[in-house]
């Protein structure tokens, strides 16, 4: 946004400026016309002098119009750079953290359809945990369903199904 701004500006500044005048000859002293050799040219040549002037200066207006735009670019991208770093190496530093967090898979032994409140969760390694909040989530009966056990990042473990659902939970054995 602030380049297109900073563009515009600059291709405002460079179309309102004043432009070489369509009678450049006439801006020319005798002693210059002779000395330049345009001393005798006819009134169509004349024009078509003036008429190059012209184009000339408004194409060298233009290009440096673009060449400022495009120099706003380049330092604008500069700036942007090291923020681009920092949020390139922010999220390396997340992802291994993410590595580094406690974390194992098993599997619920029986039936399994949820929890509610305190539930207790028997696992094939022998472990045991226990829901640390209140609230209830129900679902189909499964036999011995597949279950993840992370750490997060507060400390606290959570229990993942399959599904992404997920309940915190401490360990009792």
């Amino acid at each position: 946004m602030r380049i297109r701004l900073f563009a515009t500006m600059i291709l405002a500044v460079a179309l309102l400026a004043p432009r070489a005048r369509a009678d450049f000859l006439s801006t020319l002293t005798p002693a210059d016309l002779a000395r330049l050799g345009l001393a005798q040219l006819t009134p169509e040549q004349r024009a078509a002098v003036d008429a190059a002037v012209e184009d000339y200066s408004r194409n060298r207006e233009k290009k440096a119009a673009t060449n400022a735009a495009e120099a706003a670019v380049v330092e604008y991208k500069a700036k942007q750079e090291p923020k681009k770093v920092a949020e390139a190496v922010q999220a390396e530093r997340q992802r291994q953290e993410e590595a580094r967090v406690e974390r194992f898979s098993a599997r619920i032994l029986g039936r399994f359809t949820g929890w509610g409140g305190g539930t207790f969760f028997a696992l094939d390694n022998g472990q045991v945990w226990q829901q640390t909040t209140s609230e209830t989530y129900y679902l189909s009966p499964e036999e011995n369903p597949g279950i993840e056990i992370r750490k997060a990042p507060s400390g606290y473990y959570r229990l993942y199904l399959a599904n992404g659902t997920w309940v915190t939970v401490k360990r009792i054995r």
